[in-house]
């Protein structure tokens, strides 16, 4: 999913660091 509850900012940091990306 491409931000799933940050917008497109999700998108970046699931890239980035999907251990710290938490769904909110």
């Amino acid at each position: 999913p491409s931000g799933w509850g940050e917008g497109n900012m999700g998108l970046s940091a699931k890239v980035a660091a999907p251990a710290t990306q938490i769904p909110i």
